[in-house]
């Protein structure tokens, strides 16, 4: 029996790992041929997103090398390391560089890839198109943060043009070398006033250094501008940059997001911003902790209602298996005697019930729209003035033309012709929407 059952557990094991490998072969496809469709169900049946196939090449790098953009976005949002490496460090980023996709490079770059990543083949991203006297290329990537001094002994200025065909002039190539070093210096130029008027809040002056070339994922001393703005506070500044493209969820040097910011010096207002931004309310900081440990080990419990509210789980544990729930208060002081505290994180968990509820119905209600804006063919649910719009329209209509008698002489027609009939019946649709 136990021989059985041992040969029955081998067969389940080796059913999991063929299926496991044949959908990440359908992602790997997906992202060769860009089918959409293909690779978000290849993800939602279980995917690893990360997985190489067996030329070391990971989907986001094939999806850069195939320039299947939606797909990246795809990967992107699910997750994917946007820095990731195949064999000899190669990231999607050369590949999209190598092939010339400026979008895909542009894509990979704000989503989070490294623009001064080297590899042992290429050297830095920036290096190759310098050495084919890609100009276009290069000033895109410096345009971008590409570092042209980036490694001095073999640097993109060192050897600017060594492989161009025909070479370049001796003037012609430092003319282009000047125009680089140029461009490097106005991104940095621009992307310090941006973080300066970050500081103080100046709206005005940040959207003057985005518009000259300043880069809004810029890190200055470990510090990116959307997370000085959520350390001082400076909610427009805040918006201007979720705006322009700002990852809301990207963290600085030390693995600390804007969110985390906003969380420890106590500001409601930029927490609301950064959640209705798409900041990732669940985020881990440098101590493996959510943004939800630091209120709840203080019993700051405003703002721990505020978080939960937003999205974020008090359930989640840092790496010491603590949770906002059962270490709530522990650094409180004074102490909370243990049924206040207790009423506390029943308080918790009834809000992040309420949460959880509201997001359900908001999905339902979003699925039910699709489907009522589907059988309708117009406007979700016209409104009474909508429909009197309609009937005084209807009634101006010349009721004397003449109307062709509908011809019914095949089963098709007959069909479609009941078909019709019963969909524009008012009623059916509401049914529909109440059944789903």
């Amino acid at each position: 029996m136990s021989q059985a059952r041992g040969r029955g557990d081998t067969a389940a094991r080796s059913f999991k790992i063929k299926q496991q490998a044949l959908l990440d072969a359908m992602l790997h496809e997906a992202c060769k041929s860009d089918d959409m469709q293909g690779a978000r169900k290849a993800i939602e049946a279980g995917a690893n997103i990360e997985k190489k196939n067996a030329e070391g090449r990971q989907p986001l790098y094939i999806a850069a090398e195939n320039n299947s953009l939606r797909i990246a976005i795809l990967l992107a949002e699910r997750g994917a390391n946007m820095s990731g490496c195949k064999r000899g460090k190669r990231t999607a980023l050369h590949a999209a560089v190598a092939k010339k996709y400026s979008a895909m490079v542009v894509l990979l770059v704000k989503r989070g890839s490294d623009v001064n990543a080297q590899s042992y083949h290429d050297g830095s991203i920036l290096y190759s198109p310098a050495c084919y006297a890609d100009q276009q290329t290069c000033l895109l990537l410096v345009s971008l943060g590409a570092d042209p001094a980036n490694n001095d002994n073999e640097s993109a200025l060192t050897h600017y043009g060594i492989y161009a065909d025909p070479q370049l002039s001796s003037a012609e190539k430092a003319a282009r070398i000047n125009e680089m070093v140029s461009a490097r210096a106005k991104y940095l130029r621009a992307s310090k006033a941006l973080i300066k008027a970050c500081t103080t809040d100046d709206v005005t002056k940040a959207l003057a250094a985005i518009e000259d070339g300043a880069d809004v994922e810029f890190e200055h001393k470990g510090h990116r501008p959307l997370f000085v703005t959520a350390l001082l506070n400076s909610l427009g500044c805040a918006a201007l940059l979720a705006e322009r493209g700002a990852n809301m969820s990207g963290c600085k040097a030390g693995g600390d997001s804007a969110l985390f910011a906003a969380t420890i010096n106590k500001h409601p207002e930029m927490i609301k911003l950064l959640a209705q931004r798409g900041a990732d309310m669940n985020a881990q900081c440098s101590d493996f902790a959510s943004i939800l440990h630091y209120p709840s080990f203080l019993a700051d419990h405003s703002l721990c209602l505020l978080l939960v509210s937003l999205g974020t789980d008090p359930a989640v544990k840092d790496k010491n298996h603590r949770s906002a729930l059962t270490h709530y208060g522990t650094r409180g002081r004074p102490q909370l005697p243990p049924t206040e505290k207790a009423a506390r994180v029943a308080e918790l968990v009834a809000a992040r019930a309420e949460y959880v509820e509201r997001a359900r119905r908001q999905t339902n209600w979003s699925r039910r729209r699709f489907a009522m804006l589907f059988l309708q063919g117009s406007g979700f649910r016209p409104s009474e003035t909508q429909r009197a719009a309609q009937r005084l329209e209807q009634q101006q209509v010349d009721t004397h033309a003449h109307i062709p008698p509908t011809v019914l002489d095949t089963k098709e027609k007959r069909v479609a012709h009941l078909v019709s009939k019963v969909l524009s019946m008012e009623g059916l649709s509401r049914n529909v929407v109440s059944f789903l």
